[in-house]
């Protein structure tokens, strides 16, 4: 039988603990997301091993990189320190385990971690289902969300966002997948790169890093727990070094280092110079630019006819001679100029001529 429980007058209301800055708070979920390249899985190591260096105790799930390679990079954040204390604090989930809520809950009964970082976050679902399967999302995230409230930990999820951006009103929309990935999530923060500083600017009482390889925005796109429409600047710097051994290329990893800005970048001009200015591929930009010169060619169409042939006048011309007076004013491909034409005007045949009217 179930058994409701009454919690009014035996428990106290609770306040939200955060962990990290304003973002990330105990017994809940936060989704970090972005465009492949940005730096979020450099972001989200940053961000464990600055709760080890206070103590925190952190469990890292890699799916996408080696054990042995996301120490490298630990190691590398933990240079600037004397001890390796900070890195005592940090332990992984063992070999060939998937981090779903049955798999948590098991580490979880003898261990008792801070923090917990899954990159990506699409392997809770251990491929049982799509990632755009709404329901069985839903299903595994509320899950995981109870366990991170049952244990007053703080779980930190790595995840892509779609290509195209256009056509979607909400930021928090922009997650790869089912609705319920950000649906679920209490907080989703958003990373947009760019391809130069700002001016290293929200670095406040941090030092900047000297020509940084990745920078941009972290930046709160919904939050349940707090207040949205914030972020603060990062800059990441990457060292390698490459040598032959054996007839084969190693490559080491000599430097890493993430700078996140101290000072909250509240205004809108602020967050609009990121993302007005935020890197572009090259693809997008193309799109985008098409986009922009059909928009274009199809004002100057509307110019045109208004002009040649003005709506509601009952004047009649042939076709063809319509379409050609458009051709050679705006160019373009005559395909495109007859179904225009076709579209916004009428079609009128004396015989066998054909005319338009409007």
């Amino acid at each position: 039988m179930l058994v409701l429980k009454q919690t009014f007058g035996k428990r106290s209301p609770e306040p939200i603990q955060f962990l990290w800055k304003e973002l990330i708070a105990r017994k809940n979920l936060t989704i970090l997301f972005g465009a492949p390249g940005v730096g979020k899985s450099y972001i989200g190591l940053a961000i464990a091993y600055e709760l080890a260096r206070k103590g925190k105790t952190v469990l890292i799930y890699s799916g996408e990189e080696a054990e042995g390679q996301v120490i490298a990079k630990l190691e590398r954040l933990n240079d600037n320190n004397k001890d390796r204390e900070p890195l005592n604090h940090i332990f992984f989930l063992p070999s060939g385990a998937i981090p779903t809520p049955d798999v948590l809950s098991t580490v979880l009964s003898t261990h008792a971690p801070d923090f917990i970082l899954i990159d990506p976050l699409v392997d809770v679902t251990a491929g049982e289902c799509s990632s755009n399967d709404n329901a069985r999302v839903r299903l595994f995230l509320t899950q995981l969300t109870q366990l991170a409230s049952e244990q007053g930990m703080a779980i930190l999820g790595v995840h892509h966002e779609v290509k195209m951006k256009r056509g979607f009103a909400n930021e928090g929309d922009l997650i790869t997948g089912a609705a319920s990935w950000g649906a679920v999530a209490r907080c989703c923060i958003r990373v947009i790169g760019r391809d130069v500083p700002l001016a290293s600017e929200g670095m406040k009482s941090r030092n900047t890093l000297k020509a940084p390889d990745k920078c941009g925005l972290l930046k709160v796109v919904k939050s349940n727990i707090g207040r949205a429409g914030f972020g603060y600047h990062y800059e990441i710097k990457v060292g390698t070094h490459s040598e032959e051994r054996d007839n084969e290329t190693v490559q080491s990893l000599t430097q890493l280092e993430v700078a996140i800005g101290d000072r909250k970048l509240a205004r809108s001009q602020e967050l609009d110079e990121y993302e007005t200015k935020a890197e572009e591929k090259p693809s997008e930009k193309l799109a985008r630019d098409e986009l922009d010169e059909r928009k274009g060619n199809r004002a100057k169409f509307h110019e045109v006819l208004d002009r040649i042939l003005p709506k509601g006048s009952g004047e009649e011309i042939p076709t063809k001679e319509l379409e050609e007076d458009i051709y050679q004013e705006i160019g373009g491909k005559r395909l495109t100029i007859h179904k225009l034409v076709c579209k916004h005007t009428t079609h009128v045949r004396k015989g066998n001529d054909h005319y338009r009217t409007r």
